[in-house]
């Protein structure tokens, strides 16, 4: 993951300073009190490398959000998106990690899979058994 990360930044994807453990356990205990599950061990693994990504239109959320100012852009924290979609029974028992043009990624806590959603009707159109294999999924052969 480091090496693939490492690309995409030379590869003028926007990272940023890897989250501490407190960060990541912050946001794990806020989605948790509201009713989503923690942020998985493999993806707090991501984000002690760099708390959010963005790349090629695919978003991946940190612990928290970025304002961009002046860049008319700001990338949302894993919080506020699962708030956001808190309603959505299609997206119960689903952590949203990030989105592509046209799908979410997901966290399917119950499963213990990771899933690429539709983002209109939140079917699934891919099913990883890992974030690194959704991750490079995504970003592999377009760097």
């Amino acid at each position: 993951m480091k090496d693939l990360i490492e690309s995409l930044k030379k590869d003028i994807a926007l990272t940023f300073e890897g989250a501490d453990i407190r960060s990541v356990k912050f946001a794990s205990t806020m989605l948790k009190n509201n009713g989503f599950s923690e942020i998985p061990a493999e993806y707090a693994d991501f984000l002690k490398m760099t708390n959010g990504l963005v790349w090629n239109g695919i978003e991946f959320y940190g612990s928290k959000g970025y304002d961009r100012e002046g860049k008319d852009y700001s990338l949302p924290g894993i919080v506020d998106v699962n708030m956001d979609f808190m309603g959505f029974d299609a997206l119960a028992g689903k952590l949203i990690v990030g989105r592509a043009p046209e799908e979410l990624l997901v966290y399917a806590a119950k499963d213990e899979r990771w899933q690429c959603v539709d983002r209109c009707d939140f079917m699934v159109v891919q099913v990883a058994p890992s974030f690194k294999e959704l991750f490079v999924s995504f970003m592999d052969g377009m760097v």
